[in-house]
């Protein structure tokens, strides 16, 4: 019924801004943490530059296997479609090698997710499989994608509920892993910048 929908909708947009909201704490925490200007605002090129190079570092602090995201978040994130909607942000091809490996990491059949995706038609990527293994990194790049993409017309219409509670709750998880990680100026110095320090 029309009420129904009506409540979904809400419900939709609910979860949406939750994670937007998330998002934005993740980003200003990550950006106060290497800015010498905090109170500069942060642009979306500097988003994306700040997040790729957090989930970078967390790729060689420790695999996904030992990170604390919750199992089923990252099943129903594998289960959703590809965020490729057009965007200048992030490159679809990235975005969907990312989701291919995180279906294969929680045993997602890929056929059960391209069959039923309304973008299939013009996918080249489609049924094809993963292309190496899943990081850290194919998680961030998903939240990344989705954050390009949650004000696009219609939206509603192909991402579901619970793939933004499943956002929402991995992007805390992130953060939580940020607040936990030592900012760039509490970082050991390489070698060689210590040997200048000391003899200075």
């Amino acid at each position: 019924t029309q009420s129904t929908w009506g409540n979904w909708l809400r419900w939709n947009m609910t979860a949406r801004t939750a994670f937007l909201s998330s998002w934005s704490a993740l980003i200003s925490h990550l950006g106060r943490k290497i800015s010498r200007n905090p109170n500069v605002p942060i642009t979306g090129s500097q988003e994306k530059r700040i997040l790729l190079d957090f989930i970078q570092e967390q790729d060689e602090r420790r695999p996904l296997a030992q990170q604390k995201f919750a199992r089923n978040d990252l099943i129903t994130l594998s289960k959703s479609e590809c965020p490729i909607a057009v965007s200048e942000d992030v490159k679809p091809r990235k975005s969907i090698n990312a989701a291919k490996r995180l279906r294969q990491y929680v045993r997602v059949e890929e056929a059960s997710v391209c069959t039923s995706c309304s973008k299939r038609p013009s996918c080249s990527r489609a049924f094809h499989p993963a292309e190496g293994s899943a990081r850290v990194s194919d998680v961030g790049r998903l939240v990344l994608g989705y954050k390009a993409i949650a004000h696009v017309p219609d939206i509603e219409q192909w991402c579901k509920t619970e793939t933004w509670v499943a956002l929402d709750n991995l992007t805390q998880q992130l953060l939580t892993s940020a607040m936990r990680a030592p900012s760039q100026s509490e970082q050991p110095l390489p070698p060689r910048e210590q040997k200048k320090q000391v003899n200075s």
